[in-house]
């Protein structure tokens, strides 16, 4: 009797197990990525009436953004690259491997040189699943192995359901992992065809992603951010990772990541992350709001930057040319008007107003005249004073809640281009730490006491390292700018300008360990910076990473540097500097130029040093400009 007991509960306990760890297994055994041409907002909605999906934007700007086959690449590296167009055809031998010809040369084109990634393709780190491919176009790329080789599949593809589901199941049977190009070519039949084959295969993991923009999400700034759908263990929600640290937006490098994370051990060099999703009420809704809101702030962005740019040229020509008292008046309440600008969109970034762009535009602008021309009639100093709001408001802001800051046309990361996603933007840097520097220029006329006007100086120059470590503001480039800034006081209030051998060592290797203590807590970090992530990969491929980035960040510098309105502005900005600064006291000029030497290091650390440049100049020639018209500062 006790036997037939056993028996019964091992019998049971069987069943239990079968039951709910083949479910589970099933959602996480197989994967169906399907590639297809387009992919619109209507298309999700039809794709997702019957299916539980996640959904977000993924930026496909690669290197090489004409070549289709650099996007293949990017995903198959788990980094973006480019490469040349070598793709020559994809063969089937009798066994039923695949082949793709060119595919070396691609690969080869796609690396520095000197360098191997064959072994990390995410073909040849996951073939051991069994991994299949049906498609007839270089899309196969994504899971060819070292030798260009999928080790089964079908190079046509047939747009009938039956036939899909067919031979997907039989190529499934022996894998783990299937990619398809589907090709939709804007026609209704073939879209929802792909919906009930994905109703087919609910039990699967299914990734989404078109190879282009479609032509009706192509807006005024979007060339690369297309939809990603992404279904797995039956949730739904909206994606992100830790790669983007914002709700609905992952990178291009998360779908190597996350799949290695699925089926292989993710090891340091790996650039990507685990795909999450956040559950929402009405996911389709809830991006095609962020697309329209990120889609407003970029375009209040180049607005309000235009206007700056503007006025930097609009100084010049009358520093240059006309110099009379009512006009450099006017040209005082302009920068004046800016700053109380800038400070005013970080306060309407605690709103909604920039869904309708008019309103936005007209209320910034009408209040930052008032409040500028109140200021002056009462004779209070506005770029002092909105410095120091500014600047507290940034700090409180970055501690507590830094949506606010995103928020604003200065804050706001441009996630259309999709060079950073979290973090203060080369802009946002630029103006913390010069009002930081104006802050204390302000303060410091109003005390007495030069020791604690100094301890308040260094202390804010600490906290703009902070607010621009990888735990807050996540900017090198304007870590290490800010570090300067730290440097620079030291070296004037400290060591009184004593400028000898053993000083210079002291403060170098001083600033190597604010950069190393900087990078040690990011290691520790679970969601690493970029920073880190690329020194990383410099240890696992060499030096050729390094030079390889270096290179891609000079000539975007460049580009960017010289081409109309940047270039204007910081030409209209040097010879405004160079003017002002022979008509002001000179130990204010000394004090003051303290922003235009932290600006050339702006400049230099980062790829969109020439925004940093300006803005942060911007704050100078208001400096230099309000002492020359006042004849003493701060009035």
């Amino acid at each position: 009797m006790k036997r037939q007991i056993t028996l019964f509960s091992l019998s049971i306990l069987f069943i239990f197990l079968f039951l709910f760890t083949t479910d589970a297994y099933a959602f996480s055994e197989k994967t169906i990525f399907i590639l297809v041409d387009e992919l619109n907002f209507k298309d999700m909605d039809v794709i997702s009436t019957e299916n539980q999906f996640g959904m977000g934007f993924v930026n496909i700007k690669t290197l090489e953004d004409d070549i289709e086959e650099s996007l293949y690449l990017s995903i198959a590296l788990g980094r973006k690259t480019g490469t040349v167009d070598n793709f020559k055809g994809l063969y089937q031998g009798n066994d039923g491997e695949i082949l793709i010809s060119g595919f070396g040369d691609m690969v080869m084109n796609a690396v520095n040189e000197g360098e191997d990634p064959l072994h990390n393709l995410l073909g040849e780190r996951l073939k051991d699943q069994g991994i299949s491919y049906m498609g007839s176009d270089s899309s196969a790329i994504v899971v060819a192995d070292r030798k260009g080789h999928i080790e089964s599949g079908e190079i046509k593809i047939e747009y009938d359901l039956d036939w899909l589901v067919e031979r997907t199941n039989f190529h499934l049977t022996n894998s783990n992992i299937l990619v398809m190009s589907y090709d939709i070519n804007g026609n209704k039949d073939r879209l929802l065809t792909l919906r009930d084959y994905i109703d087919e295969f609910e039990e699967y993991r299914i990734i989404v992603l078109p190879k282009r923009v479609s032509d009706d999400m192509k807006e005024l700034f979007n060339s690369y951010l297309v939809p990603i759908l992404y279904k797995a263990d039956g949730r739904s929600g909206i994606l992100t990772s830790s790669s983007t640290r914002r709700e609905g937006f992952i990178v291009l490098e998360d779908i190597y990541g996350h799949l290695i994370c699925v089926y292989d051990e993710k090891d340091i060099s790996t650039i990507g992350n685990e795909i999450e999703l956040i559950e929402k009420k009405d996911n389709l809704k809830y991006i095609r709001d962020i697309f329209n809101d990120t889609n407003d702030l970029v375009l209040l962005s180049y607005i309000f930057h235009g206007i700056i740019y503007a006025i930097q040229f609009y100084a010049a020509v009358v520093l240059y040319r006309i110099r009379k008292q009512g006009i450099l008046d006017r040209v005082r309440f302009l920068y004046s008007f800016i700053i109380v600008s800038i400070f005013l969109s970080f306060i309407m970034g605690i709103t909604k107003y920039h869904i309708n762009i008019y309103l936005y535009v007209f209320i910034n602008l009408t209040v930052s005249y008032l409040v500028a021309s109140i200021m002056n009639h009462r004779g209070i100093n506005t770029i002092g004073l909105f410095s120091i709001l500014t600047y507290g408001f940034i700090v409180i802001a970055t501690l507590l809640f830094p949506e606010v800051i995103y928020n604003s046309y200065i804050g706001v990361n441009n996630l259309f281009y999709g060079a950073r996603y979290y973090g203060f933007n080369n802009g946002m840097m630029a103006v913390l730490l010069a009002t930081s520097i104006v802050s204390y220029l302000f303060i410091r006329e109003f005390m007495h006491n030069g020791l604690i006007a100094n301890l308040l100086y260094f202390s804010m120059a600490c906290m703009n390292i902070v607010l621009l470590s990888a735990r807050f503001g996540a900017n090198t480039g304007g870590f290490i700018t800010a570090s300067s800034l730290l440097l620079l006081i030291i070296y004037n209030k400290l060591l009184k300008k004593n400028g000898n051998l053993r000083t210079l060592i002291f403060l170098v290797l001083f600033g190597f360990i604010i950069f190393g203590i900087n990078m040690y807590f990011d290691i520790l970090n679970d969601e690493k910076s970029h920073a880190i992530s690329f020194l990383i990969r410099v240890k696992e491929y060499g030096a050729s990473e390094f030079f390889s980035m270096a290179l891609i960040k000079l000539k975007e510098l460049l580009r960017l540097t010289v081409i109309p309105p940047f270039s204007i502005a910081i030409v209209s900005q040097l010879y405004s500097i160079k003017f002002l600064c022979k008509k002001v006291d000179k130990k204010f000029a000394e004090d003051a130029m303290v922003i235009f030497i932290v600006s050339i290091v702006g400049f230099m650390m980062n790829d969109t040093g020439n925004i940093a440049f300006i803005f942060m100049n911007h704050f100078l020639i208001s400096l230099l400009l309000d002492w020359y018209l006042n004849s003493s500062l701060f009035i």
